[in-house]
C-alpha cells in the first residue's frame, strides 16, 4: 500500500468511527424537524456570506505572497480551486494543489508559496483562538475549556513572537549551539525549511501589511461565525448567540487537523454536535445544523472551485493526479520542498 493510500485509509477509518459515534442513540424520528421549517431566504444570505469568506481569504493570501505578479483575481482563482480539491482529495490535498498550480502559472518558487501558507495557517489559528477567547467574557463556559483556550492563546502568542524573531534576526540556519546534535542530512533539510519559512515572513517587516493581514484574518473568521449564526437562526435550533457561534466555529475549524475522509464527513458533524452540546442544544437539531453548514460550505467550495477550474482549463483529473502524487511522494513533509517542486513540475509536464 502506498503512503497516500495508507493515509487516505486512516482518514476514512476515522470518519467511519466518528459517524458511528455520531448516530449512536440518535432519535431518528426527530431529525428533519428543523429542515422542514427552515428560513430559505436566510440560508441564501448565509451562502453569500460564505462566498465573501473566500474573497477575504484571497485578499489576505495575495497580501501574504507580497508580489505584484499575483493579482486578487489570480489568488481567488487558485485558492478556490484548492478549496474544491480539499473536498475531493484525501488529507486536504488542496493546499498542495494550489501551491504547485500557482507556482506553474506565475513562476514563483514552491518553497516561497509554501511559506505563505504556513503564515496563513498561523494567522487562522490566531484569529480563531482570540475570537473564541473573547467569547469567554460574554458567555459561561466549562472551566476546563476556558483554561484550555487561555493556554492555547499563550502558545499562539509565543509562536507569533518566534515568527517576528526569525524575521527580525534573519535566522535562516539551525542555531550553532545545537547543530552538532543533529545528523548532517537532517540538518540540511532543517536549514532549507528555515530559509524557506524566513522568506515567507517578509510581510512581518511591514507593520501596515501585517496589520492588514491580521484584520483580514479576523474578518474572515468573523464572517464564518456570522454564517453559522444565520444558519442556526434559519433552522430555529434554539437560542444560540453569536458569541457561542465563535466557539462552535473554532472547534469545527481547528478540529480539521484530525485525519478524515475527503470533505471531512463525519468529523465535521461530530465536532459541531459536540460544540453545540456546550450550549445545551440537543443532538438532533445540532446534527441538522452542522449538516446544513457543512453542505453549504461544500456547495460553495465546489461551485467556486468548479467555475475557477473551467476558467483556466484545470481538470478534476489533473487535480487528483497532482494532489495524489505529491502526497505519495511526501512533498513538503520531507523538507526538500524546492527540489520537490521542480520534480512535480517535470512530472506534470511529462503527463500532459
Amino acid at each position: 500500500m502506498t503512503r497516500v493510500n495508507l493515509r487516505a485509509a486512516i482518514g476514512v477509518a476515522f470518519s467511519i468511527v466518528f459517524v458511528v459515534i455520531l448516530v449512536h442513540n440518535i432519535r431518528w424520528h426527530e431529525l428533519g424537524t428543523s429542515l422542514r421549517h427552515a428560513n430559505v431566504p436566510l440560508l441564501a444570505v448565509a451562502t453569500m456570506a460564505l462566498v465573501g469568506f473566500y474573497g477575504l481569504l484571497a485578499l489576505r493570501w495575495r497580501l501574504l505572497l507580497g508580489t505584484s505578479a499575483v493579482s486578487a483575481s489570480d489568488a481567488f482563482t487558485v485558492l478556490t480551486i484548492g478549496a474544491f480539491c480539499n473536498v475531493v482529495l484525501p488529507m486536504r490535498g488542496g493546499d498542495m494543489v494550489r501551491t504547485f498550480l500557482l507556482s506553474q502559472r506565475k513562476r514563483l518558487g514552491v518553497s516561497y508559496i509554501l511559506a505563505s501558507l504556513v503564515l496563513e495557517k498561523l494567522l487562522d489559528v490566531t484569529a480563531l483562538l482570540v475570537l473564541a477567547m473573547l467569547a469567554v467574557f460574554v458567555i459561561d463556559l466549562p472551566r476546563w475549556l476556558a483554561t484550555l483556550l487561555i493556554v492555547a492563546n499563550v502558545v499562539v502568542v509565543l509562536g507569533v513572537a518566534a515568527c517576528f524573531l526569525i524575521e527580525r534576526r534573519g535566522f535562516v540556519r539551525v542555531p550553532t549551539i545545537i547543530r552538532g546534535l543533529i545528523p548532517e542530512h537532517l540538518l540540511l533539510r532543517l536549514d532549507g525549511l528555515l530559509h524557506s519559512f524566513h522568506s515567507g515572513l517578509h510581510i512581518l517587516g511591514s507593520f501596515r501589511n501585517t496589520l492588514r493581514a491580521i484584520l483580514l484574518s479576523f474578518a474572515s473568521w468573523g464572517v464564518i461565525a456570522l454564517t453559522a449564526w444565520l444558519i442556526a437562526f434559519a433552522l430555529h435550533i434554539g437560542r444560540v448567540s453569536l458569541a457561542a457561534m465563535l466557539i462552535v466555529t473554532a472547534v469545527i475549524s481547528l478540529g480539521q487537523i484530525i485525519p478524515s475522509s475527503p470533505g471531512a464527513f463525519g468529523t465535521y458533524e461530530l465536532l459541531g454536535v459536540a460544540a453545540l452540546a456546550l450550549f445545551s442544544i440537543p443532538r438532533e437539531p445540532a446534527l441538522e445544523f452542522t449538516f446544513v453548514l457543512h453542505m453549504l460550505s461544500i456547495f460553495v467550495q465546489v461551485t467556486l472551485g468548479g467555475v475557477s477550474m473551467g476558467r483556466i482549463g484545470f481538470s478534476v483529473r489533473r487535480a487528483r493526479r497532482l494532489g495524489t502524487w505529491t502526497a505519495d511522494q511526501g512533498v513538503a513533509a520531507d523538507g526538500d520542498v524546492a527540489t520537490a517542486g521542480m520534480t512535480v513540475g517535470a512530472h506534470m509536464r511529462g503527463r500532459e
